[in-house]
This record gives structure tokens, C-alpha cells and sequence, in this order.
């Protein structure tokens, strides 16, 4: 409908430049460009202004000065044209953020809470009374509403304030990410569970300081909607979005967060990360003691991944055994039995230090993390997803003792940030190079297809033919097993059982 928009803007104010120059066609235009304004609302509103302004200075400027017959017109319609083509390029570098509905047979109903834990000082803040907060979303399965009586629930709660909190985290004005605060995706606020579980648990976790509790919606949506009680997790102060139960925001003003959140943000360890390959070179003793010395060089992150994993600690015990408000309304939904945790970037290492030392934990996700915490040894089993861009980490080295349940999925021209809701790609982040040329709805589709897959094989014991075959994406390559250890397994790609392909060259992997 939008485009359509533009195309009568484009077309009307041509009319006129080109010649006609009736005064009632440069009306037209002149309606035509203020209607150009109407896409840019829906994109951050630093776009609107110019398209705002423009007709009224134009208009203000005919009636403060005379002009022969039909000038006016003539210049009032070439204002409308580049008007409409300013607010098609904004539209087009910024285009109005819209999440992926899901496809499975379920509505998806969402309930938000927060979990006050009174037992855990807040370590973060000065005052010494604080307790640790953590936001807690979750998606569910439905039955799907009526049309027309669908109330659907703010991407982000508390939307109008905590896009700004966003905008903190990232360095920019608020008016540049403020187009969040509209958004809304599948999910039903507060919609009565359907009938038919209990079902399998999946915790959430999203990243540090740009991150936050709903970062993948796309996904927890895609899951809910196929039989899955996922379960996001804030972590207070550390996240661009966290808020007390009264919904004020926890900011970054305060000096003891300031200082926590800078040391880990510029800590940068005893050198680069060790890489698989470095580490594929080492007896497994040797190994071990190559990583925790690197480990005893970031004590900040290992302070923070200890942090996070207490939060959902946390969060599971109040579900699993009903206590609070949260545990009474979830803990129905819930089986026990079939427990998951996914989590992206610090969240993903943080699922990682959940499954190794969490024995209900049957399956796991680390969406381009990388591993932080205590080193899990040789003796990792749980089975386990790394889905990540071109890079070589040194996370085959912790998941590895899975073996061939451990799924090593690399994805071509995804940047760190497209594992996330794929509308923050657009042709202006992937221009700045802050994400990749693979573009969000791409990776948004790869990243739904391989999790939903995964947690299907290993909490629903359902046939996964994406983790077996050839991969339908050319963008993906995949590989079960580790490459890091003394044994080497096969490689999936292309339908055809490999030896696994040569090391990649060392890089410098993320510290973050």
C-alpha cells in the first residue's frame, strides 16, 4: 500500500514539472508530497521532519510573495517530486519495521512479568538494598482468535520508553530507533493457553548492551506457534531494555552500573580468543589449560556469565515449581521433562553454561555467542546448536563432547547482528556494514528453519530431516561434530557425508 503511495506521489507531481502546469494538478502534487509524508511515520521520525516541513515552507512562501499565473504550481509540484522521492529513499533505506508472522498450527498468546529475586543482592548498583530484577516474556501456544478481537502484544513492553533505552545503548538520538515503539508482533497479550499441553520449555537469553529479553520475537513466535512455552530473560543493567515491575526503566545512570557495564564492554582479554584450529592442535589436558588461562584474563565476563546463568537459574525454579505469580500462571504449561535454553550472542553462552551444568537440560542453542563461564572440560554431552557467521571460535572446543549431536551450522554474509529479528536489517545497517549483505529476512528464515528443526529432534524426538540431508540454503554450511578434539566427524553439505573441510585461518573472534 505504501509503495503504491509513492507511485501516485511520483506521478502526480511529474504531471506538472513536465509541463501542465494547471493550477488544480499542482494542488494535486502539493496533497500528493504531503501524503509522502504518511510512510515515513512509520519508520523513525527524524525522516518526518523534512517531509513535514517542506509543503509548509513551500506553502508559506506563496502566500508571502506574487507570482505570475502558474508559477506557483509549477514550483509547488517540483517540491512535491523531490519531496516524494526523499520519502521513497527514506522509505527504502529505513523501511517500516514489520516482524515474519509464524506458520505453525498454533496463535501465540504472551504474558510479560517481572521477577524480583529477594534472595540476590543487585551486584551491578551502589545502593545496597537493590535486588536483582530480571523482565520475563512468554510465548505460548493458543487457539486461534475470531477475527477482528486479536489484541496484539507491544514488541518491546513499556514500548515509548524503552526504545530510548535502546538508543543509549547504541550512541544514537532516540528519534532514530523510535519506530520501535509501534511495532507489535503475532503474539496476544494475555490470551488463555491452549488445552493441549504441558509443553517443552525453552529459555531465553539475548545479548549484552544492545540486546534485550525480546530480540528474537520472530523465533520465540515460529516455536510457540508450533507446540513450545518459550521463555525470555532480561538481565537488569547489562540489556538496552530492562524495567522495574512499576515499569520505570532501569537506565545506566547510576555509578556502580556505569563502571560494571564499561569494564566489561572494554575488556578485551590476554590477547585474541584461541581458535579451533589452535586449540584442535593441543591434547585435551593441554587444551583445558589454554582456555583457563585465557578465562582467568577476562574476569568481567566470567563475573557477568556467572550473573546471567543465576537469572535463569532463577527464572526456571519459580516456573518448574510454581512459585510467584509467574511460576502459578506458567508452571501448568511447562513440562519438566523436555527442557531447552537458546540464547544469542552473550545470551548464547550463557544457554551453554546453563546445559553444561544443568542436568534437566536435554537440548541447547547458542546463536552466534561467543563461550564464556566456567569451562566445561572434555565432559560436555548435552546436545547442542552453534549457528554463527564465517568465523572460527574456539566454541568447537566446549561443545565438542557432544559429538555427533553437536550441530555447527556457519551462515555466508550474516554479520553478528543478523541473529536477531530480521527487521533491523535494512539497506542503510547493511550499507553502515553493522549488518549483512545476506539481509534480515534471509537469516531470519535460515535461523527459524535450523532452531525449530533442532529443538523438534531432541525435545520432541520428531524426525529432522534439515539436520540429516543436504541444506536447502546455499548460504549454509553444516557440520555435525567437533573439529577441535582428537576425533574428527563427517560434515553435512550438499546432501553428502564429507571429511570436514581444511581449518579456516585464525581470526580474532568477538570478545562481547
Amino acid at each position: 500500500m505504501l509503495e503504491r503511495v509513492h507511485l501516485v506521489v511520483l506521478a502526480a507531481a511529474a504531471l506538472v514539472v513536465l509541463g501542465r502546469r494547471s493550477p488544480r494538478v499542482g494542488a494535486v502534487a502539493a496533497l500528493a508530497a504531503t501524503l509522502s509524508a504518511v510512510p515515513v511515520l512509520l519508520v523513525p521520525r527524524a525522516l518526518l521532519v523534512p517531509a513535514l516541513l517542506g509543503p509548509l515552507a513551500l506553502w508559506l512562501g506563496a502566500r508571502g510573495r506574487r507570482a505570475p499565473r502558474g508559477a506557483w504550481p509549477a514550483a509547488w509540484s517540483t517540491l512535491a517530486l523531490g519531496l516524494a522521492l526523499l520519502g521513497a529513499v527514506g522509505h527504502w533505506l529505513v523501511p517500516p519495521a514489520r516482524l515474519v508472522p509464524p506458520t505453525g498450527p498454533w496463535a501465540v498468546g504472551i504474558r510479560d512479568w517481572v521477577v524480583v529475586d529477594s534472595s540476590r543482592a543487585e551486584p551491578l548498583t551502589s545502593d545496597p538494598n537493590d535486588r536483582r530484577v530480571m523482565a520475563v516474556r512468554a510465548w505460548y501456544p493458543v487457539a486461534p482468535a475470531p477475527k477482528g478481537r486479536e489484541v496484539r502484544a507491544e514488541y518491546l513492553p513499556h514500548a515509548r520508553l524503552a526504545y530510548r533505552g535502546i538508543a543509549e545503548s547504541l550512541g544514537v538520538p532516540a528519534l532514530v530507533v523510535s519506530g520501535v515503539d509501534h511495532l507489535r508482533g503475532s503474539g496476544r497479550t494475555g490470551a488463555t493457553p491452549a488445552g493441549a499441553g504441558p509443553w517443552p520449555l525453552i529459555l531465553y537469553s539475548g545479548g549484552f548492551r544492545q540486546g534485550h529479553h525480546v530480540h528474537n520475537t520472530e523465533l520465540a513466535e515460529e516455536l510457540a506457534s508450533r507446540g513450545y512455552l518459550v521463555v525470555g530473560v532480561g538481565h537488569s543493567w547489562e540489556q538496552a531494555v530492562t524495567y522495574r515491575d512499576d515499569g520505570s526503566l532501569l537506565t545506566l545512570d547510576d555509578p556502580g552500573v556505569q563502571t560494571a557495564v564499561s569494564r566489561m564492554a572494554a575488556e578485551r582479554g590476554p590477547g585474541p580468543v584461541p581458535t579451533s584450529q589452535e586449540l584442535g592442535l593441543l591434547s585435551p589436558g593441554a587444551r583445558g589449560e589454554r582456555i583457563a588461562a585465557y578465562l582467568a584474563g577476562v574476569p568481567n565476563h566470567q563475573f557477568s556469565a556467572s550473573l546471567w546463568r543465576a537469572d535463569l537459574d532463577a527464572v526456571l525454579d519459580r516456573v518448574l515449581e510454581g512459585r510467584g505469580e509467574v511460576g502459578r500462571f506458567l508452571q501448568p504449561l511447562a513440562d519438566p521433562e523436555r527442557l531447552g535454553v537458546m540464547g544469542m550472542s552473550f545470551g548464547g553462552s550463557t544457554a551453554g553454561q546453563l546445559c553444561a551444568n544443568e542436568p534437566r537440560c536435554l537440548a541447547g542453542a547458542n546463536l552466534d555467542g561467543t563461550q564464556w563461564g566456567e569451562w566445561f572440560g572434555e565432559g560436555f554431552k548435552t546436545p547442542f546448536l552453534y549457528m554463527s557467521q564465517e568465523l572460527d571460535t574456539w566454541n568447537d572446543a566446549w561443545y565438542g563432547g557432544a559429538g555427533l549431536d553437536y550441530h555447527r551450522v556457519r551462515v555466508a554474509g550474516a554479520f553478528h547482528g543478523d541473529f536477531t529479528d530480521g527487521f533491523h536489517s535494512t539497506p542503510l545497517t547493511r550499507w553502515a556494514g553493522v549488518l549483512g549483505p545476506i539481509g534480515g529476512r534471509r537469516s531470519g528464515e535460515i535461523l527459524r528453519a535450523y532452531v525449530t528443526a533442532f529443538f523438534d529432534r531432541y525435545l520432541k524426538n520428531e524426525p529432522a530431516p534439515l539436520l540429516e540431508g543436504p541444506a536447502p540454503f546455499p548460504e549454509v554450511s553444516h557440520r555435525r561434530g567437533s573439529t577441535s578434539g582428537e576425533r574428527h566427524d563427517s560434515e553435512v553439505e550438499e546432501g553428502v557425508l564429507s571429511e570436514p573441510s581444511a581449518p579456516s585461518p585464525p581470526v580474532v573472534a568477538r570478545v562481547r
